[in-house]
């Protein structure tokens, strides 16, 4: 499965440091996140919001929210195209999700093959 993440402020403190994505997102393991996420499946109009953390597990990384819904899970790589905001991640299971810290969001979403 293929998802596409969109880095808004996030570009600017890659370029500068030369972190890659996934290094950002492991950085905010343990931080508290709002989750929002759409059921694709019903049309897209139902959704359900909850805060979590950001949860990192060896070989990829996870994002919950309260209730414990998986968001994304093992991530295996994260590559970004060039001159885009756009970063390609490769994940074993992902759903829709938009997740709010401060002035940083990263917004994740679910790419159909």
């Amino acid at each position: 499965v293929t998802v596409s993440v969109l880095y808004w402020p996030f570009l600017s403190h890659m370029a500068a440091s030369g972190a890659a994505p996934l290094d950002l997102l492991r950085a905010n393991v343990g931080a508290p996140v709002r989750v929002l996420m759409r059921d694709s499946a019903l049309d897209g109009v139902r959704s359900s919001a909850g805060d979590g953390v950001v949860v990192g597990l060896e070989g990829g990384l996870v994002a919950a929210d309260a209730l414990g819904n998986v968001v994304v899970r093992d991530v295996k790589e994260v590559t970004r195209a060039e001159g885009s905001d756009k970063a390609v991640v490769s994940a074993a299971v992902v759903a829709e999700a938009r997740f709010v810290r401060g002035d940083a969001v990263i917004a994740i979403t679910a790419v159909p093959k």
